[in-house]
Parts: C-alpha cells; structure tokens; sequence
C-alpha cells in the first residue's frame, strides 16, 4: 500500500514542482529543484518497497510510469515555455512516451501489463539528470551568475537523453510491439 500512496504523492507534487519552476527568485527555484529531486526519488523508493515487499500492484505497475512521464514532460514544456528547450525537442519527447504508452496499452488489453525494465529507468535517469540541470541554470540566471555556455549544455544534455531514449524506444518496439499490427480473428 505504501508504494501506492508514494506514487499518488508524485503525482499530487507535479502541479507544485511546475509551478516552483516558474519562480524568479533563487529562493523559489532551490525549492522546486528540492522537491523535484524528492519527487523523483520517490520513483526509486516506491519501486524498492514493492519488490522488497512484494507488494506490487497493477495500480503501480501502471501508474508508476504514468507519474514520471507526466512530471518529466511537464518540467520540458515548462522549459520550452520559458525559452530553455526548443518546443521540437519536448515534442519528441512526448512522441516516444505516447508511442510506448500506446504499445503498453495494446498489451494491456491483451491481458500482458510491461512493467518498466532498465530501459524505463536508464531512460527516467537521464531525465531527471536533465531537469537537474535546467533548474540549476534558471538557479544561476535568478541569482545573476549566468556563465557562458550554461543553455548550450542543457541543450546537449537534452539532446542527448532524447536520442538515447529514442534508441530505447526503438528497442522496446522491437521487443514489445510484435503482433500490433495484426487483425484480431
């Protein structure tokens, strides 16, 4: 039970980490940076209690995704609405999570739920390592220590977790998505 309120938590939390992302001032900022950090560390421990206590559930095996993938693209659309990511690179980003919600939920009602594997987890990593940064570059600007460079490795950190994610999804497509095309008989 407690793995569930844990994921019910993170998505309770999104609202406010987004919001703390539209802060100005760096005492706004460090604080949506900690709760994110907390937020998402809360994916590893719900996951931890489950399988320590075998207590995993449908609900979080389903929702648990469900929660990262709404707290990542939401903090990418914040970026991209502040300037901090082009809008095409967020865009990708939500293709290849609908695209793999789409192959989950084909499976699912086949009666086969995907749990996340490593690919998931490598996947949110890299994510979280992203939004890491750009909060600790809107951190700099608020607090008028910019340096140099600063959106140039946000963007490349971003480019580079979407790539890998792509190569992942593929894989994943690969692995998962035989059968989707098809008929039913």
């Amino acid at each position: 039970m407690l793995p569930n309120i844990l994921t019910i938590l993170r998505l309770l939390s999104v609202p406010v980490v987004l919001s703390l992302a539209y802060g100005q001032s760096p005492g706004v900022l460090a604080l949506g940076l900690g709760l994110f950090m907390l937020t998402s560390f809360t994916d590893w421990l719900d996951g931890y209690l489950a399988r320590t206590r075998k207590a995993t559930t449908i609900f979080g095996t389903v929702m648990d995704p469900v929660a990262d993938k709404i707290l990542i693209l939401g903090m990418l659309f914040v970026f991209s609405d502040i300037k901090l990511l082009p809008m095409w690179l967020v865009l990708i980003n939500l293709f290849r999570e609908l695209l793999i919600s789409g192959i989950r939920a084909v499976q699912a009602s086949k009666g086969s739920i995907i749990p996340a594997n490593w690919m998931g987890k490598l996947k949110f990593c890299l994510q979280v390592v992203v939004v890491g940064v750009g909060f600790v570059q809107r951190l700099l600007e608020s607090a008028g220590m910019d340096f140099d460079g600063g959106r140039h490795i946000l963007f490349y950190c971003a480019l580079f977790m979407t790539t890998v994610s792509v190569v992942l999804a593929l894989n994943f497509l690969r692995w998962h998505g035989e059968g989707l095309m098809k008929e039913r008989t």
